[in-house]
Parts: structure tokens; sequence; C-alpha cells
């Protein structure tokens, strides 16, 4: 059995905005997740929970974000329709990566 070792840009290319994962996302979670965090990094998923909660809104302040696009998407919508800046969930994007890109 062939053993693959994590890249340099694999561990420190998602430290900042969000991480959109189609398919496998909370594999990716259960996997990634202890290395992140044992780097120091925050990782939360915003799929666990409700829209414009307050612990969605604290899963995307995390380092990592794990979700689907589709909810990355209709957050952004849904931020795009709210009237004070209080009631907006993402946060500036600084950087994003999305895996699974043919099936976007």
């Amino acid at each position: 059995m062939k053993k693959t070792a994590l890249s340099f840009s694999q561990i420190f290319n998602m430290s900042f905005g969000f991480l959109g994962i189609q398919f496998g996302w909370a594999l990716q979670m259960a996997n990634m997740g202890p290395i992140y965090e044992f780097l120091m990094l925050n990782v939360d998923c915003i799929d666990k929970y409700r829209p414009h909660s307050k612990e969605r809104i604290d899963a995307y302040r995390a380092d990592i974000t794990f979700g689907t696009n589709s909810e990355f998407g209709f957050d952004y919508l849904r931020d795009n329709m709210v009237t004070t800046t209080e009631e907006l969930v993402q946060r500036k994007h600084h950087y994003a990566k999305v895996d699974e890109v043919d099936s976007v």
C-alpha cells in the first residue's frame, strides 16, 4: 500500500478564509481537522448549524471553515439581502479553495 505524504501547500494553503468541499467534507474535517488543530488553527463546519445562527457565524470566524458549495453560496446570497452589517454571516473573503470543480 502506497503512503501519501502531505505537502507543505496542502497544510498551509488553507489557513485564511474558507474551504468549500462539495463531497466528503465531513470525512475531510474528521481526517484533517486534528492536523489543523495541532497547527493551532480553528476548524468548524457551517453545515452543522442553522442559517444566520450564532453558531454558524462562529463557524465562519474559524481559520478553516468546511461546508458544501451550496451552503456557502446561499449564505452569500442571504448576506446580500440583509439591511445592517450586524446581520452578516460571512466575513470578508481573503481566500477560497473549491474542491470538485467539475461538479459546480
